[in-house]
């Protein structure tokens, strides 16, 4: 790993957005969209722009959002959340722009975000000693979180990077510290998003596998191994999340309203989707979200986000909700040679898609985490490479 100021500043980015949001400060991931474009424009420097072009998309996106939103909340009759439109709406804004600049530079980007989550690996031990020995205590910031693991908010949000990261050093340099370093955070910080973050490292390491039936041969033995262990030393910790019926834990039924949510969200908008952060109105018209105001003193939990990234994309764009995911399905399917590749440039893009996965279909926080703005630039690296307009 050759680490430069390049990607010691996007470790610094990545570091301080998850540590804003650790300090209750909920908008970090919006703002965390900011750094990366002030990163780019330093980074850049050259005139990268194809102005007229980039003015067109960018007006044609923010348009079509507009346009979508308005027919989306006419149709489904919900209450039109003005401030939660807005901020979503300059999040995309951000975006588009986050994207552009980086897909003008895509070869240099790939190479320092590898450095850079090569070093993320290697700060997550000292995370996690941090956290178990509660040697910064989070109370001190006057933030109130029952598992904080700083820089990340709760081990569910360590564990979605400790995928990414774990993934890219497999890549760069084996995969023995990850496969020693996981089961540890798991037994010391017991999560079912861990444990399907442990699945995709294993699905990573065998589709990398050069044997025909490696992934056969190398997952099923370990998931076994796994689950055998971890449901006898934790066994209702996991029962408790994982089998949804007949269940009072507030992580099961969070994630039940999530997919309430999507069906009655497509169901209210013919397929439209009821439009750009207007998720919440629809949340808290779900049976689950009653069940979870019962046993909370009317407290309502994750009505913006739908606790998975897939339920706020079908609540709100429909059937562009469902392509995004289908998309996402068919890059992967289609990316055995190049995570196989030797070059991150080629490697790279689908790793960030396969890595989204925690946060698109079990435990997400919305559309503008870390996470997902690499999900969003690796399907726009893997498109533009598939169309021959990338990249230098």
């Amino acid at each position: 790993m050759t680490l430069n100021l390049t990607s010691f500043s996007l470790y610094a980015a990545i570091f301080t957005i998850y540590a804003l949001k650790c300090f209750g400060i909920t908008g970090s991931y919006s703002f965390g969209i900011i750094l990366f474009i002030l990163f780019n424009c330093v980074l850049f420097k050259s005139n990268v722009f194809n102005y007229n072009k980039f003015i067109l998309s960018l007006v044609f996106v923010l348009l079509f959002i507009v346009v979508h939103s308005f027919i989306g909340v006419k149709i489904s009759d919900v209450s039109f959340d003005y401030v939660r439109f807005l901020t979503h709406y300059i999040g995309f804004l951000f975006i588009v722009v986050f994207l552009y600049l980086t897909g003008s530079h895509g070869n240099r980007i790939i190479f320092a975000l590898n450095n850079c989550l090569v070093l993320f690996f290697y700060s997550m031990p000292i995370i996690l000693i941090v956290a178990k020995f509660n040697i910064m205590p989070m109370h001190l910031f006057d933030v109130n979180y029952s598992k904080p693991m700083f820089p990340f908010q709760e081990p569910s949000h360590y564990f979605n990077f400790l995928t990414l990261c774990s993934i890219v050093y497999f890549k760069n340099n084996g995969w023995v510290l990850p496969l020693l370093l996981y089961p540890i955070s798991l037994y010391l910080y017991p999560s079912a998003t861990g444990l399907f973050g442990f699945i995709l490292l294993l699905c990573a390491i065998a589709l990398n596998s050069r044997v025909k039936y490696g992934l056969l041969l190398f997952i099923i033995p370990c998931l076994l191994l796994i689950f055998i262990l971890m449901f006898n030393l934790l066994g209702s910790y996991y029962t408790d999340r994982l089998f949804f019926w007949s269940t009072n834990n507030l992580s099961a039924l969070v994630y039940l309203q999530g997919f309430e949510s999507a069906m009655l969200g497509f169901i209210e908008s013919y397929g439209v989707g009821v439009g750009l952060g207007q998720m919440s109105s629809i949340v808290k018209q779900t049976e689950t979200a009653e069940i979870i105001l019962s046993i909370t003193n009317n407290i309502y939990f994750n009505v913006f986000s739908g606790s998975f990234v897939l339920s706020q994309l079908v609540t709100e764009f429909g059937l562009l909700g469902i392509a995004f995911i289908l998309l996402i399905l068919l890059l992967v399917s289609r990316s055995r040679d190049a995570i196989r590749s030797r070059d991150p440039k080629v490697w790279m893009p689908p790793i960030f898609i396969l890595s989204s996965f925690i946060e698109l279909f079990v435990r997400g926080y919305g559309f503008f985490t870390p996470i997902m703005l690499l999900c969003y630039l690796g399907v726009f690296l893997s498109i533009s490479k598939r169309r021959k307009l990338i990249l230098t």
